[in-house]
C-alpha cells in the first residue's frame, strides 16, 4: 500500500465541512480542525515512508465547500491515505469514519425516491 499527503485544498474541504456540521465537540473551529487533519496525515505518511519523515506545519484554513457526493469521496480517499500502521485505532481516525457514515447518511436521505421507500417489509 502507498500513501501520500493529500493536498491543503483536500485538508480545507474537509474542515470545511466538519466545522459546518458540528463533528468535533474538541476542536475550536475550522482552523483547529484541519491542523489536526494535517497531522494525522502527516503521521500515517510517516508511519509508512519512516525514512522519509514528512514535516509538520502550521495550517491556515481557507473555506471550501464541495457537495456531499464529492465530500464523501474526498472523506474517503483521505481516510484510505491516512490507514497506516495502528492510527486507524486512534479516536480521530474513528470519529472521522463515523463522520463518513453521517454523509452517506445523508445523501442517501436526499436521494430521489428516498421518503417513498418502506421502513419495514
Amino acid at each position: 500500500m502507498s500513501c501520500y499527503i493529500v493536498s491543503l485544498r483536500t485538508i480545507d474541504a474537509l474542515s470545511t465541512a466538519i466545522a459546518r456540521d458540528g463533528w468535533d465537540k474538541t476542536a475550536k473551529g475550522q482552523q483547529e480542525i484541519g491542523q489536526l487533519l494535517w497531522n494525522l496525515n502527516v503521521d500515517a505518511y510517516n508511519e509508512r515512508y519512516s525514512g522519509e519523515n514528512a514535516p509538520y506545519m502550521p495550517y491556515t484554513a481557507h473555506t471550501v465547500r464541495l457537495p456531499d457526493r464529492h465530500l464523501y469521496k474526498v472523506l474517503s480517499g483521505y481516510l484510505y491515505q491516512c490507514s497506516e500502521g495502528d492510527l486507524p485505532d486512534c479516536e480521530l481516525y474513528r470519529s472521522l469514519e463515523r463522520y463518513r457514515i453521517r454523509v452517506v447518511d445523508r445523501i442517501m436521505c436526499q436521494s430521489p425516491g428516498w421518503d417513498d421507500l418502506a421502513r419495514d417489509l
